[in-house]
Parts: structure tokens; C-alpha cells; sequence
């Protein structure tokens, strides 16, 4: 974990904590409601905040590109 530095490593420890949280949450509400016929099991997406951060990355430029471009046909 070299270079995170103390604030990064304790931002990582917090969304590990939240996620587990997250998942045990919906852990329970699926076992609560496992005899509810018109109960649809619940899942927790987790997914790297790389990932995240690569996705906005391509996603944002994209989605100007469109609205720009549509304003300019509009106009």
C-alpha cells in the first residue's frame, strides 16, 4: 500500500467497512423476507473504484460530445 499515505489507507478501511455493511444489510432482508413469495432477492454490486474512475473517464467525454453535438444540429 505504498504511496496511499495514512488518509488514503484509512479512506480505503471506510468503504471496505461500508460495503461489508452494505452486504450484510441486504444479507438480512433477503433472509427476512426467503418466504416472501413476491420478494426479489436483493445483491450488492461492488466493483473497484479504478474501474470507477476508468469508466467515468470514457463515459463523461462521450456523453459532452453528444449533447454539444446534438445542440449544434439543433440550432
Amino acid at each position: 500500500m505504498g504511496g496511499l499515505g495514512i488518509l488514503g489507507t484509512m479512506e480505503m478501511a471506510r468503504n471496505a467497512m461500508q460495503t461489508a455493511r452494505q452486504g450484510a444489510e441486504i444479507a438480512g432482508n433477503n433472509l427476512a423476507n426467503a418466504s416472501n413469495p413476491i420478494y426479489a432477492r436483493q445483491r450488492v454490486k461492488i466493483a473497484s473504484a479504478v474501474a470507477i474512475i476508468m469508466l467515468t473517464l470514457l463515459v463523461v467525454p462521450i456523453l459532452f460530445f453528444h449533447h454539444f453535438q446534438s445542440r449544434e444540429l439543433a440550432e
